[in-house]
């Protein structure tokens, strides 16, 4: 793992890794995996009445379960994820048949549920969110943006982190592993690599470092989209980047923040580096050029005594 110094936590990812482990989903696979608990019915006017339901099977009722599917697998329709409540219905009267069933019913994965479990996901979010930015406030949490400039208080969610010492004391605070949160697993850090010699003489910008050798010579070829997450933006195909955009690159990928730029950008993470590459070797080249420029220099430094 890379250490402390080299590995921040997002401050947004590690809200959310936070809900996801209190609140998680159910595995999306077929067969009882869809089934989250068993719950007694009594028939009644309407549709009855159910009681509450347990919080999973236990490995008896499992094994009870999966039987009856294997053995009435005709008469039973399958179980799948994100069943609709038709869907749901069907299957219930079909078990409700069954001669040799237990006296409980299976508490099936409805919409129902899955929206309650998106509304307290958000509520958790909400409140350790509200939590983190009181500790930042009081000063027991450090916090600071894409270029690790220290913020005393929290600007923008997406583009803050947290160190990895602080983070782990909350979470260790409220009973959780930071690893386990953020499902870690070992990575190759980016190695500082030497820049091909594009033929230019222009000094090597030392963030440059950060980045693989690519040839500079050709128009960067932009790849496919790739999926993005739901929250985020839409890219265009054919984008242009504004220096914003291209400063905040160069902060994530020195931070080894690889994955979150990928996931930002919806692009290759090598498409990414050429992108970096190519706007580090250009600034280097206007400060190479302003330096042998007097009067690049006398109006810059007209701007300072201003």
């Amino acid at each position: 793992m890379p250490d402390d110094s080299t590995s921040p936590i997002h401050f947004e990812k590690f809200v959310y890794a936070i809900a996801n482990h209190l609140c998680p989903e159910p595995p999306n696979e077929p067969g009882i995996a869809c089934v989250l608990g068993r719950q007694y019915f009594q028939p009644g006017p309407g549709n009855g009445l159910y009681s509450v339901p347990t919080k999973g099977l236990s490995s008896s009722d499992a094994a009870v379960l999966q039987a009856l599917i294997a053995k009435h697998g005709d008469a039973l329709p399958a179980l799948r994820p994100k069943m609709s409540d038709g869907d749901i219905a069907a299957f219930m009267s079909a078990y409700r048949a069954l001669v040799d069933r237990p006296d409980w019913e299976p508490k099936i994965d409805s919409d129902e549920d899955r929206m309650k479990r998106r509304e307290e996901r958000a509520e958790i979010r909400h409140v350790h969110a509200e939590l983190l930015k009181s500790e930042i406030a009081k000063g027991r949490i450090r916090i600071f943006d894409i270029y690790r400039i220290p913020q005393i208080a929290l600007q923008a969610a997406v583009h803050s982190f947290l160190p990895r010492e602080d983070a782990q004391s909350y979470a260790s605070g409220a009973g959780l592993s930071l690893r386990a949160l953020m499902n870690e697993s070992p990575v190759a850090p980016i190695l500082p690599s030497p820049v091909a010699d594009t033929g230019r003489a222009v000094a090597t910008a030392p963030a440059l470092a950060i980045l693989t050798p690519a040839t500079d010579a050709a128009p960067i070829a932009e790849p496919q989209l790739e999926a993005r997450h739901s929250d985020s933006k839409p890219v265009r195909k054919n984008r242009k980047w504004s220096m914003s955009e291209k400063k905040m690159l160069c902060g994530l990928l020195k931070a080894g923040e690889a994955a979150q730029a990928q996931e930002y950008f919806g692009k290759t993470l090598k498409y990414l580096k050429l992108v970096a590459k190519r706007h580090l070797a250009d600034m280097a080249e206007a400060e190479s050029r302003t330096a042998d420029d007097p009067f690049a220099q006398a109006r810059r430094s007209s701007k300072v005594a201003r």
